[in-house]
């Protein structure tokens, strides 16, 4: 989950430009046809900044020059029925482009509720909305059919009129949630439902959404701009059978959200104010991780600006293989073993402890021994010219990320 300071440090200006140019580009803003995507799921790592991610898309430059109308209900645990879920969504209109019109189609949402108000057909093709009905059906029946002859209160046998009480309500809500959103002839490029998590809403959400509303608005007179964005820890090669997109599902599309490269972290430490040397050590340490990337910010920032690490009297080879050691948040000997080579883990545990001036504290929770912060900050910094150093760090980056995302849960002692 990404907390909002980490959300409102990525709300900054070129951070994931041109993964959001990507995005646009192979969404259907500007006009589609059956056959375009429906379905857009962006995945990636825990952590990696997708709600983020999506919200400066939302907010580009690129997405405010179109149309879009967003919907963006909030999930909990009382969302169980289409009515509560059209209610959420009534909730949370946002429309860049014409905010003046978003107190309307939310108050249209909400009506909607209710249930589409299905006309009843006579031969004639008048047409009566079911809701007038509801008190006094005769008289106006009758009134009706004197009508499609041109006389005021004449009953005509010869004329049959389809009520049609017995439609489908959960087809009806479905056609008057759409109903609801305005038309893509009247302007508007497209409509995005943004749902994180499919899994979060209730089975009779789900069903009510694939089995009505997709079909609803890919076929007939209903409306055909309705987008659906999504968010997933992986790819639909290993989705649930609870994530099927009904008559999308060949519609689907899925964008990968990487961790953030160095360019978007040294922006991001330029926008702090921070030195460019600190980049490197943030990107490093971070692995491009959202979350840990603003936590290395914010502790770079509470060191005292004047700190200059001391002059640690090593080799150029010890030097590099202390700062490799600064990388991960905690040390474990078959993870060093990858950045060093088979078997070297234990050894270069004993050697850390042996130098005395590495501060070393025990780890929690099942997990392994962590070097204080500010010492790994000013160690790396340091290091950053080594050669060797380049090199391990290099090789460490991808052990580094997943290593975050299959945590070893062994303690190992120094």
């Amino acid at each position: 989950m990404e907390d909002s300071a980490t959300a409102s440090m990525l709300e900054q200006p070129k951070i994931r430009h041109q993964e959001i140019t990507t995005l646009i580009s192979e969404m259907p803003l500007s006009g589609y046809d059956m056959r375009s995507p429906r379905v857009f799921t962006v995945w990636g790592d825990s952590g990696v900044g997708k709600t983020s991610f999506i919200s400066l898309l939302r907010n580009s430059e690129e997405m405010q020059d179109l149309k879009v109308l967003w919907l963006l209900p909030k999930i909990t645990d009382n969302l169980t029925t289409p009515q509560e879920f059209i209610a959420a969504c009534a909730e949370s209109v946002h429309y860049p482009r014409s905010p003046d019109k978003e107190k309307s189609i939310a108050e249209t949402l909400e009506n909607s509720q209710r249930g589409r108000m299905n006309p009843i057909v006579s031969d004639d093709s008048i047409l009566i909305m079911r809701s007038d009905l509801a008190s006094n059906k005769g008289p106006y029946i009758n009134e009706a059919a004197a009508a499609s002859v041109g006389r005021t209160k004449h009953v005509r046998s010869d004329i049959q009129i389809s009520v049609g009480l017995g439609d489908n309500p959960a087809g009806n809500q479905a056609e008057a949630f759409l109903d609801a959103l305005p038309l893509q002839s009247l302007g508007t490029d497209a409509i995005i439902l943004h749902i994180k998590s499919w899994k979060e809403l209730s089975i009779s959400i789900r069903d009510w959404f694939l089995d009505y509303v997709i079909p609803a608005a890919s076929k007939g007179p209903y409306r055909r701009n309705l987008l659906l964005l999504t968010e997933s820890i992986e790819s639909s090669t290993y989705r649930s059978e609870l994530e099927t997109w009904g008559d999308w599902e060949k519609q689907s599309h899925e964008y990968r959200l990487l961790p953030l490269t160095e360019e978007d972290v040294t922006t991001l430490t330029a926008f702090e104010k921070l030195p460019r040397t600190y980049s490197h050590f943030i990107y490093a340490a971070g692995s491009g991780y959202p979350k840990e990337t603003g936590n290395w910010i914010q502790t770079i920032k509470n060191l005292d600006p004047n700190s200059e690490p001391d002059q640690i009297d090593l080799t150029d080879t010890d030097l590099a293989t202390l700062a490799a050691c600064c990388l991960p948040n905690h040390l474990y000997s078959d993870e060093l073993d990858c950045l060093f080579g088979p078997d070297q883990g234990k050894s270069t545990l004993k050697w850390l402890n042996s130098l005395g001036i590495v501060p070393i504290e025990k780890g929690t929770n099942g997990q392994g021994p962590t070097i204080e912060p500010k010492f790994r900050v000013l160690t790396i910094i340091q290091a950053l010219r080594n050669p060797r150093f380049k090199v391990l760090r290099q090789r460490y980056q991808p052990y580094g990320r997943l290593l975050r995302n299959i945590p070893n849960l062994s303690l190992i002692h120094i």
